[in-house]
Parts: C-alpha cells; structure tokens; sequence
C-alpha cells in the first residue's frame, strides 16, 4: 500500500469502441464522441479513448499509414481538435486499433506513456484478433486501456477465453508498479470481444429485442457467464446494459442481418439455434462491450472510484455490421502535480527568430537519448 495525503479530484474519461468492417470513415462523428451540441466546453470529458476493430489492413493501408495518418486516426482528431483536444499516443496491430486524447491543458499532468500488444491469431502470429493496449500516468493516477478483438462464431467460447487470458498473462509493461495491465489504479478494457448469445432460438431472440426484454436475453450473454464463472473478465465489472445487441446488422439499414447466405448446401436445420452447421449463426448479440477495474485501496486513506455516467449503443450509424459502444466514467484522482522528469533553468526572455540556450535538470536515474525533443505549447 503507497502513501499519499494529497486531495483527490474527479476527471472524466469517454470510451468507445466499434468494429469498422474494414470501411473508412463515412459518418460525422460528433454524435459518436458526444460533441453535436455542445454549450459548454468545460464540461466535455478530459480524456478520450477510442478503440476501433477491422480496421483496413491490407498491406498496402498498413504501409500507407506508417507513412501519412490513418484516416480514421484523422477524422477523430479532426473532431476532437475544435475542442482543444490533442493525441497523446495511438497503437495499431492490423486491423486493431487505440488512440487517446486529451485535453491541451492536461498535457502537463501526462506521464510514462506506453503501448503494448498480444496476436492471439492463427497460430498466435497473426494479429488479426488479439489486443493492443496503451498505458499512461495521469493526474498521479496509472490508467490502463486495453482494446481487443477476440476469437468470432458462437461456437468458439473456449477460444475467447483463451484470447483473454492469454493477453493478461503476455502484456507486460516496464514500470514495475504497474507491470501487469491490472496492477494499475484504473484499468478501462473493450472491443468486440465476439461473446454470443447461448441457448435461445433465433426467433425469440428477436421477440425479445422488440420488447426492449433485454434482462432475459442476458441471462445467457457468455460474457456474463465465464466472469460468474471465473474463467475469463472476472476481474472486471460492466456498467448494466440498456441498449439492443449491437450485432450483427446489415450495413446501411438498421436491420438485423438473420438471412443465412449459404442456402445452396443442403443440410438438417438446429431447431435450437434455428441454424445449419454450413452456415455462421446471425443470431444477434452483445459482441461490443465496455469494462472497467478500479484498485481503490492501494493507497493509504484514500479510496480511488470509477463513476460511470453512461453506458450505450449509438444506433444512427449504419456504415458497419456493428454499432458503435461508448462509456462515460468520472474518476479520482489526484490534484498535486507530478514530479517533473525534467526542469529548465528560469528563462528571462524569448524572442522569435533568435536563438537560445537552455540549460535542464534531470530526476534522479533518467538519462537522455538521441531522439529526446524539447516542444514548446501554450
């Protein structure tokens, strides 16, 4: 337990995630990121993470995007600028994809910023599922965000939970505090992580759906199974779910996509599933999920605490299979100012055009490198 006496203070963090289906940005994002009508900038949310799955990566956009910006990367940040927000670091294994922002202000209160990732393929080498992940210092505060795109199909739970615990195990992080993604104080995980739903019939799933009875649906929600199990995300808790299945919708309409595209096999129909084994299931589901984990008493007299202000499906958007998820948490944390790596001697006077000198102090035990950078903001 680590001793701290200085006040907490609470800051927002705004989540989402969304399978793109390989398709680049087509829709305004502002309803997405909760900025169509905006009265008061103050009151936006301090930090953004954003989490998108299939995102194009054939070799050629991957190659294309080590050189100019992702173009979904640009959008975000082309909404999020207006508002003074800034990107702070993005990771990208192939079509997984995390970026954060935040505000300009905060930027001083940022700190020890590191990505990690896990291929949970073919063979565990292929990075078309897995997770990508960015850990950050901020406000005293360690804060891990995980983005993940586990195993697909109904039939593949057993993988899913591989998927997950084998992300826990392999993501290491190189500040010995927080080594591991749940030894640090929040820690915010999501993505489509492909869970289904078990046991009903495709017909009654959509009665329920219609009814808005989404409680009994839940019941047999896999993910809430294996963390009342224990086998997978049991260290997490998820806000209540308010909102229809996010999946599997036909692009452009509202529709859930229930045709099953493979009718010239003929084969025995699964009352049960209401399905034929030649063909994926269409049963809808809750693959787009948003979970979180708070350390709160690793501190001396302080409790940490994760609010979440809302939880939901932004169903206006039609250009995936998928409708995007988002999460608004309020968090404590701390109001003292982090100790500085580095400090500059006093500066009397800048001119523009001229040239200067500076002379800067380092922390104890850090050394500089080749590709260190002194930036300038205001």
């Amino acid at each position: 337990m680590f001793k701290r006496s200085d006040p907490l203070m609470p800051v927002s963090i705004y989540l989402a995630t969304w399978n793109i289906l390989s398709r680049p940005p087509e829709e305004d994002l502002k309803p997405l990121l909760g900025l169509e009508n905006v009265t008061n900038v103050n009151l936006l949310p301090d930090i953004y993470a954003i989490g998108l799955q299939e995102v194009k990566a054939a070799a050629y956009s991957i190659l294309m995007d080590t050189i100019l910006e992702n173009p979904w990367v640009k959008a975000l940040r082309l909404t999020l600028a207006p508002f003074n927000y800034v990107k702070i670091r993005m990771i990208r294994l192939q079509g997984m994809l995390l970026a954060v922002f935040i505000k300009r202000p905060h930027l001083m209160y940022v700190q020890e910023l590191e990505t990690e990732y896990t291929r949970t393929g073919v063979a565990r080498v292929w990075g078309n599922k897995g997770a990508v992940s960015i850990r950050l210092n901020a406000f005293n505060c360690s804060i891990c965000i995980v983005n993940c795109h586990l195993a697909a199909h109904d039939t593949e739970l057993k993988r899913r939970v591989e998927d997950y615990n084998n992300i826990v195990d392999s993501q290491l992080f190189k500040y010995p505090q927080t080594e591991n993604i749940f030894f640090h104080d929040y820690v915010f995980w999501l993505g489509d992580m492909n869970f289904r739903l078990d046991s009903k019939p495709l017909n009654e799933i959509i009665s329920k759906i219609e009814q808005k009875d989404y409680s009994v649906l839940l019941e047999d929600d896999q993910l809430r199974q294996v963390r009342q199990s224990g086998e997978a995300f049991s260290e997490l808790e998820e806000p209540p779910i308010d909102f229809a299945p996010t999946y599997k919708f036909v692009p452009g309409t509202h529709d859930y996509d229930i045709k099953y595209l493979n009718l010239k096999k003929k084969s025995k129909i699964n009352p049960k599933t209401n399905s034929n084994s030649n063909i994926s299931s269409r049963r809808p589901a809750w693959t787009d999920r948003i979970l979180h984990k708070v350390n709160a008493d690793v501190y001396e007299d302080v409790t940490l605490d994760a609010q979440m202000k809302n939880y939901k499906a932004h169903n206006t958007y039609t250009q995936s299979d998928h409708k995007p998820v988002s999460a608004l948490y309020s968090i404590k944390v701390f109001q003292s100012l982090p100790e500085r790596y580095v400090q500059f001697a006093p500066i009397k006077r800048w001119n523009v055009g001229k040239q200067y000198q500076v002379t800067l102090f380092l922390r104890a035990g850090n050394q500089t490198q080749v590709w260190d950078w002194i930036g300038l903001y205001k």
